[in-house]
């Protein structure tokens, strides 16, 4: 029962900060969110600071979960899933929650990035959704940096048609390198 009430915990901090975001995220509004006593989010917990680096991770692995399921398509579908999901994560609050989270965490954001083993898959992906031959893990981690890159670009405003122009651009370069 423990591990449901803690993971019932961690979805209520993800959901409370991409809804009110960080400056306003309490562990009060995530008991009222999870419907628990805030004691027990401490109980689960530990701190403040010890459930927002679990959101962190959690939601770092779901960024790279979608960036793969993405991926499942093939050529120009892949991309514009892939895209798709950065258009969505922006709009739903979910880069806007990720981006405070970075800031907040300094430090302690080296262990956010993916392991070698998920850079691994999500470059492999990659390679068979364009028909492209092996991909390098380094051009892996170049790729997923860029997403990082117009996802946030595309969060701070930027003209969308120029980050898309800019997205397709890096596509053409990686299938014609």
């Amino acid at each position: 029962m423990q591990p449901m009430i803690r993971q019932r915990i961690t979805d209520a901090a993800t959901r409370v900060l991409i809804r009110d975001g960080l400056d306003r995220w309490t562990v009060e509004a995530v008991a009222t969110e999870a419907g628990c006593a805030k004691g027990l989010v401490h109980y689960h917990h530990g701190t403040k600071a010890k459930l927002l680096a679990e959101v962190a991770q959690q939601m770092s692995r779901s960024r790279m979960d979608q960036r793969r399921s993405a991926l499942t398509h093939s050529g120009a579908s892949s991309l514009d899933a892939l895209w798709a999901m950065l258009e969505g994560n922006v709009s739903s609050g979910k880069t806007a929650a990720w981006l405070s989270l970075l800031g907040d965490l300094g430090g302690a954001t080296e262990r956010l990035g993916p392991s070698d083993d998920e850079l691994g898959e999500f470059t492999e992906r990659a390679a068979r959704a364009l028909a492209l031959p092996a991909l390098p893990l380094a051009k892996g981690r170049a790729l997923h940096a860029a997403l990082d890159g117009f996802e946030m670009a595309l969060a701070t405003q930027s003209d969308t048609e120029a980050v898309h122009e800019a997205y397709h651009t890096l596509w053409l370069v990686m299938i014609s390198v």
